[in-house]
Order: structure tokens, then sequence, then C-alpha cells
């Protein structure tokens, strides 16, 4: 990767190279921030931690410019599935042909229990997509490469020094000990962060009870093990759930030691938990994970900062990680450009902590929930069964589906109107303005989100609100256009996504309402208004 620092001077340090951490490279760099990487692995991390990840981080990844590419491996990976169903209803003797893969959502799971219809959701064109952790790392590396971000390997952060001017990070790294000036850190280095742990971040919750294994395996006797999740007394088991999958989850503690997760150790854990002798033949990659909910009290101590895992850690239950994590990324990275490119209202990078740590809050308790309905014992075996059939009423089907999809956020940004403080759905726009259009007329939002910059959506055709935005066009693109929506008149969209002002439709044009919301997310404007 490129250096647009000057030696070992960067203006930020991101340490993590996982999704997070590549994410919140490539919205800085967007914005023209100077950017390095470092991560203590040699190479990325291999094992599909994740196998999806939810409409609010597509969405983020989208206005990046990678929808499409993370779409064809999604295509890819649903191939490959109906491929490893195929072939296990071969061995097991199971009629039936495969659905072809389709870009319709399956039925999602809370704690099991796979009810969730993605249909129901209060917005079901916003759906999960499909695709494996180490894939989606891959395409934010290239794309934190193509956008002259530095990445290094090999190089564990192992001490911080913040002062009033920005922040010394020492790093070990193969030529030996190094120092990187920035004028801030953000610490995406995972569960064990050492950023958090060396900058004295509180970071306060509940240890864990259980040992979750999972693997990437290959079976001997494939038709020994269903598809899907299985109760059992001794614990649950999940197969087949991402290709070559396998899980465990066992209610006896955590893990006794810290050596990696060996084929012996996994073999043995599902046949207790399965009561087969099934066999792994193979195991490429596995590793194991607890249900330790843990969260930093704040994500900013002075110039340094949490995302992701290193903000907040869970059981990794109902596909949310990758939702919550780059979504971080996304709300921090345009407002982190802003501070350090000397244009940031008072107080904006603080909204990072006030509106995303809400969101990990509550995400704790839905896990810690999840967790409690897993147990084998007979009275969460009951409280699930009875959950199951609350799950059957359509209202309760859509809350929880909203849940973990995060369509349920909403930061608190002081106005009634119901859009504000929402990360907008993308859009199908038709452009007044021939320049804003794609080729067959129609922008979406995310193409119009590409630069980085704030968006204020005319829908009525109204130079009023043109007008009073004029001054700010140097960070905010003004786009008159035509959509579906019969509710709405005008939007003010940050770099997030996040609706920051909505005028409704039909109601008396607010200008100094506009331009209060203007001022407090992008800054004083060009000239008195």
């Amino acid at each position: 990767m490129a250096n647009d620092g000057r030696g070992d001077e960067f203006e930020v340090v991101v340490a993590g190279a996982g999704p997070v951490g590549l994410m919140l490279a490539c919205e800085l760099r967007k914005a023209g921030v100077s950017v390095i990487v470092v991560d203590p692995r040699a190479v990325a991390y291999e094992l599909p931690r994740a196998g999806s990840m939810g409409p609010l981080a597509f969405e983020a990844v989208d206005r990046l410019g990678l929808g499409e590419e993370v779409l064809a491996e999604e295509r890819k990976l649903l191939g490959e599935y109906a491929a490893m169903f195929t072939a296990w209803a071969d061995k097991s003797g199971v009629d039936g042909e495969p659905a072809a893969p389709t870009r319709k959502a399956p039925k999602e799971h809370f704690a099991g229990l796979e009810k969730i219809d993605p249909a129901l959701r209060t917005d079901p064109f916003r759906r999960r997509v499909r695709i494996e952790q180490p894939d989606l790392e891959s395409i934010l590396a290239d794309a934190a490469d193509r956008l002259g971000a530095v990445l290094r390997r090999e190089h564990e952060v192992v001490d911080v020094q913040q002062d009033g001017d920005g922040v010394t990070v020492c790093v070990n790294s193969p030529s030996g000990l190094r120092e990187i000036r920035a004028r801030y850190l953000v610490g995406c280095d995972g569960a064990d962060s050492a950023v958090r742990r060396l900058a004295g971040f509180d970071f306060v919750g509940t240890d864990s009870s259980v040992t979750g294994r999972m693997a990437v395996a290959e079976l001997a006797d494939v038709e020994k093990l269903k598809p899907g999740f299985h109760f059992t007394p001794r614990g649950v088991y999940v197969h087949g759930l991402g290709f070559s999958r396998l899980s465990t989850v066992e209610f006896d503690g955590p893990p006794a030691d810290g050596d990696p997760l060996s084929l012996q150790e996994m073999q043995a854990s599902i046949r207790r938990v399965s009561g087969t002798d099934v066999t792994i033949t193979e195991m490429p990659s596995g590793s194991r994970w607890i249900d330790a909910a843990f969260q930093a009290s704040t994500y900013r101590i002075g110039r340094v900062l949490l995302a992701g895992d290193a903000a907040h850690v869970y059981a990794p239950v109902g596909g949310q990680g990758l939702n919550v994590g780059l979504v971080d990324a996304a709300n921090l990275g345009w407002k982190l450009a802003a501070q350090v490119r000397g244009w940031a209202p008072d107080g904006l990078l603080d909204t990072y902590t006030a509106e995303r740590h809400p969101v990990a809050a509550r995400l704790l308790q839905n896990t810690r929930a999840q967790i409690a309905l897993l147990r084998p014992d007979p009275q969460s075996r009951a409280l699930w069964e009875l959950f199951s059939d609350l799950m059957d009423i359509r209202d309760v089907n859509r809350h929880i589906g909203d849940m973990l999809a995060g369509m349920d956020v909403r930061y608190d940004l002081g106005a009634d109107n119901p859009l504000v403080g929402t990360l907008c759905a993308d859009l199908k726009l038709s452009p007044e303005e021939p320049r804003a259009a794609s080729e067959n007329g129609v922008a979406r939002l995310a193409e119009l989100l590409l630069g980085g910059r704030g968006l204020l959506v005319d829908l009525a055709d109204s130079a009023p609100v043109r007008h009073a935005a004029q001054a700010w066009s140097h960070r905010v693109d003004v786009v008159s256009a035509r959509t579906d929506r019969d509710d709405v008149a005008a939007l003010l969209i940050r770099p997030d996504g996040c609706v920051a002002w909505a005028a409704p439709a039909g109601a008396e044009f607010n200008a100094s309402a506009l331009t209060a919301s203007l001022r407090t997310w992008f800054g004083a404007p060009m000239v008195s208004t």
C-alpha cells in the first residue's frame, strides 16, 4: 500500500486489519486523511467467523462503491451452499433438489429459533447479505490499497502515549520497536484490544459461562449430522449454516486454556454434544468463542477511540457482529476526518459515542437473552418453547427481525420527525439534473454519497430549500429529484447515511431548522446566512 504520511507520521493510526479497521481506513482515505493500519498478524485470519452482514453494514460498504463486489461473492457462496446440500442429500438419501441460488433471504434465527422471516421486517428490501468474513476482508483490503492506505502486518501495539497535539504509538515490528506519530489512534483490534487496555478505557460487563467452538471441517460420515440447529442434553450443535461449518456450544464454563482449537478437541466436543461417533477428517481452521458481554464506558479518551469488538464484545449469536462493527466505522469515519481536517463543529466527534454506545448496549442485552434461551436445563427449554410460540405472532417476529438487522436504530438527534436519526434506505431517485443520474436516468442514494460529502435531496423542486443550503456547497451536495415516497419533501443526509433533517410533504418550509442542522453537522457556512 502507498504511504501518504511523512516517514512515521500519519494523521490517523488504525490498530487492527479486520473488517472494521479496513472499513475505517477506507472511510478516512476517501476524505483524504493519511492512514496507517497496523496488525500483529502475519496474514489475514482465514476462519469465516461471520458468514453474513446485516443490511446496514451492506449499505455502508455500498457507499464505498463496493456493493457489486460483495454481491458477486454472495452469488458464489450461495452456489457453494447448494452444492453442499446436494452432496449431503446424496449421502443421506434425502429426496428433492435444492432451490437454486437466489437473492431472496432465507429464514433467520434468534437463539436457534429459525423463524425470523425477513419479509416481515419493517423494510424487507433491506436484507442480510451472505459473505464469508475472509472474502469481505479481502474486498476491503483491496479497496484500502486502491485508496492509498498503508498496511503494516506483524506490527503489534505495545505502548500508547497521547498529548495535546497527538498520539505516539509504539509497535513491535519485525525490525524491532518502532514509534508512529499521529493525530489520532483508533483501536479496531478486537475483543482483547491492546489499544483499549493501554489507553485506560473502562470495560464493564458480565463474564463468560459457556464455551463455543466453531470450525471449517470435513466429515467422513456427514450423514450422521443433520443440517441446522440441534439441542441436546449436553448443549447445542450447528451443522451446515455456511460452507463446511460446524459449531458446538457447551454450558460448562469458559475454556480452560488459550491454546489453538485442535481437530481432536473439536471432534470430542461434537461427539459429546451430538451423541454420535462422527469423525472429522480435516479441519483447515477453527476457534473458540465465549459469551462474555463487555462494553467500554466511552468510545473516546482524548485522541484515542475504539470501534467494533474493541469497544464491545458479546457472544456471536444472531449474526450481528459485522453489522454493528462496520456501522461503527461508517459513523466514526467522516466525523474523525472532519476533526482532522479542522472543520468539525464543536462536539462532532463526541456524537460517535453518543450515537453508537446505546446500539451496542442493546446488542449485549439481546445476545445475553439468546444464551439464556440456548441453555439445556428444563427451565430454559420451557422458556425457549414459550418464546417460539411468541415468534409466531407477526408483530413479535417483525420486532425481533428489525432488532437483529439493526432496522430499529434511530439516533437521538433531538427532532420529532420519525425519519430524523434513522439510517436511510438506498432510495432510487430520478434526478432533475442529468449530471446526477446514472445511464438509465435513475440514481441510487449510495451512488450520490460515494464522495463522502453530505447530501441534500430536494424532492419537491423547492428553490427555497436549495437556496438555504447554498452556503454549505463546499461540504454538501444538493440534488433535485423525484422518488416514489410521498411522505417527505426534502432530506438532509450525512455521509454515513443518517437522516439529519427532514421536511414533511405539504408542510411549510422552515429554513432556520435546515440551516441549524447544516451548522450542527457540517460546520460554519462559507458566508454568513
